[in-house]
């Protein structure tokens, strides 16, 4: 293909940014479907003005994400619960200055002592993380940034292929 890519990585790729192209159906255009209009809500079994929550007020949960761990407070019933490093700043410290965010400086996301906080704009955070990174870890984040500079140079030609 011109794009240096199969068939199905395209149609993948087209499907996954939400390009579409002509498609065929079993429906005919102007046909209604069968169940439109109807309604299969299942009624929920809390009462009105219930507040239900899984976790109480005061709880500490921990999520993790991309292999990241982090501590989750639950501060108020009526809110959602707030990561525990932010909780600690604002109570501790003071208010989160605007576009800034709470870092940790020795890199462990469970240590939330407040000698370990510091708020950072996300300029000065990511040169703290460079700074932090092994050469070999630099060098595997330089060939990811490549491969995502290739896959926005072949998503832009593919945007011009169906535009």
């Amino acid at each position: 293909m011109q794009l240096g890519r199969t068939q199905t990585a395209v149609v993948q790729f087209c499907h996954k940014e939400g390009i579409k192209g002509r498609r065929r159906t079993a429906f005919q255009k102007g046909n209604i479907a069968w169940n439109k209009g109807k309604s299969y809500c299942h009624q929920g079994s809390f009462k009105p003005n219930h507040k239900h929550t899984a976790n109480k007020v005061g709880q500490i949960s921990t999520r993790t994400s991309r292999g990241r761990s982090v501590q989750y407070v639950k501060y108020t019933l009526d809110d959602p619960p707030m990561a525990l490093h932010r909780y600690l700043y604002l109570q501790l410290i003071g208010p989160i200055p605007d576009k800034h965010i709470v870092a940790f400086l020795d890199g462990d996301t469970m240590n939330t002592e407040v000698s370990n906080l510091k708020a950072m704009s996300r300029q000065e955070h990511s040169k703290h993380l460079w700074q932090r990174m092994s050469k070999r870890e630099r060098e595997r984040y330089n060939k990811r940034a490549k491969r995502k500079r290739q896959e926005s140079q072949v998503r832009k030609q593919v945007k011009k292929l169906f535009h």
